[in-house]
């Protein structure tokens, strides 16, 4: 392949490639210029390197400083080094290429051999009243390299050649080494632009497997709450078993004190919010595109399920002491919720607006998802802070491990049985006792940053 043509075609990102791997191109050139015993190796600045001919030029150049010494100018006739440096072509406002410019921010893998001979005629300086002869040198750079250059690039040895008018004459040896050092590059460039392409290869199908690995955690989460997959998460289906209960034993409470019966009414809208938020953060789990974000939610969606459960026996339990007359019983856990705010709290009203605003952004192609993960992640923490003043509260509760509770649970289950409950007083207490807090990590990629 030509392969200057075909590096102007290379997306960027494959030439950014081939100019970090530039020390394999380096490594085979400078083994080729070696191998000629042409050249002997002189320091180089900023890395770079330089290999001068051993055959020289000399020309009666005399420089302005020195001009009354009579010593000849030598200079190596060739020269190759490594730029690393970017050339970038400038054009006049004719479109016709002027010279060259080094941009040294952007270097790139880059070859370029001087070469230097002398030109015959004579340039006449005046100093003072003494008049100086000096005869100069021309020469002629040409690049190596994956970028055009001033000239042709197709027949180097030719351009010199024609440009010099004879003075430089390429010996076989240094053709050979300059038709090498294209060879080289050529192959070179072949087999690391199929390197790159096979590791592009491994990178998107590696990319996939992740890709199908996170859908299926996500699809077990579906699963895990969402047994019958209806789009609804399993623990809040069916009816308002806090409302039919609070309804079957409504005049038992209204004799108690008919500000009750306001006060369960709010508390059955309480629970019924948190219900709303408990699915909304469930179907969000669908919008979330990486593994981090992922745990968070769930971890998130479990301190709200359980919190929900705690909310929820309690309050089932509190309808059920009336019903039985323990009254101790009945105002520890209503003073617990009033302690909460709960029967004047427009808390889960906000939240689910939260919610609703960070679904809603998740949904706009156009989202900012750093502000999006930003507001994700303030929601979460709200959560959590609300979470844990719930159930510290809840915790508080003793009345479960004392004696004559079980009468209380075994009422309780008899009850809601008697609404046609799906739930069962043991296995909810026993979930509640038994679960561990989700906590938040602050340091999340993909919330926190």
């Amino acid at each position: 392949m030509d392969y200057r043509k075909v590096y102007k075609t290379l997306p960027s990102d494959t030439k950014d490639y081939l100019d970090q791997k530039r020390n394999v191109f380096y490594t085979k050139i400078i083994k080729l210029i070696e191998e000629s015993s042409l050249f002997y190796k002189t320091p180089g600045y900023f890395g770079s390197w330089t290999y001068t001919s051993k055959e020289k030029t000399i020309s009666n150049y005399h420089s302005s400083i020195n001009e009354m010494r009579k010593e000849p100018y030598i200079r190596p006739r060739i020269e190759i080094k490594s730029d690393r440096y970017l050339r970038k072509p400038v054009f006049n406002e004719f479109g016709k290429q002027t010279h060259v410019d080094n941009d040294y921010k952007n270097p790139l893998f880059d070859i370029k051999i001087w070469t230097a001979w002398r030109v015959k005629h004579i340039i006449t300086e005046k100093k003072w009243i003494i008049s100086i002869q000096k005869e100069v040198f021309s020469s002629e750079g040409f690049c190596f390299g994956l970028i055009e250059d001033i000239g042709s690039n197709k027949d180097f040895v030719r351009l010199i050649e024609e440009k010099s008018k004879g003075e430089i004459n390429f010996s076989e040896a240094e053709k050979k080494l300059f038709s090498n050092i294209d060879k080289s590059i050529n192959e070179t460039m072949s087999e690391l632009i199929q390197i790159k392409e096979e590791k592009d290869k491994e990178y998107e199908r590696f990319k996939l497997k992740k890709q199908q690995n996170f859908q299926q955690k996500k699809n077990n989460v579906f699963q895990e709450f969402d047994k019958d997959n209806n789009g609804t998460i399993d623990i809040i289906e069916g009816d308002d078993d806090f409302m039919k209960l609070f309804q079957k034993h409504q005049d038992a409470i209204t004799k108690l004190d008919k500000t009750y019966v306001h006060n369960f009414v709010k508390l059955s809208n309480y629970l019924g919010k948190k219900r709303d938020n408990i699915q909304t953060i469930f179907a969000s789990i669908k919008k979330v595109n990486n593994e981090s974000q992922l745990s968070e939610q769930v971890g998130i969606l479990k301190n709200q399920i359980h919190t929900y459960k705690s909310l929820l026996f309690h309050s089932l339990t509190m309808v059920i002491s009336v019903v039985e007359n323990d009254l101790i019983t009945f105002y520890q856990i209503y003073e617990t919720l009033d302690k909460l705010n709960i029967f004047n709290s427009n808390w889960e009203n906000e939240l689910s607006q939260k919610i609703s605003d960070v679904n809603s952004n998740l949904e706009s192609v156009n989202a900012n998802l750093r502000q999006v993960s930003q507001g994700l992640l303030g929601v979460m923490y709200s959560i959590q802070k609300m979470e844990l003043s719930i159930l510290d509260e809840m915790n508080n509760l003793t009345y479960v491990t004392q004696e004559g509770f079980s009468n209380l649970e075994n009422s309780l289950s008899r009850e809601l049985q008697s609404i046609d409950s799906s739930l069962r007083a043991n296995n909810l207490l026993s979930g509640i006792q038994a679960y561990q807090l989700y906590k938040i990590n602050k340091q999340t990629k993909g919330l926190s940053n």
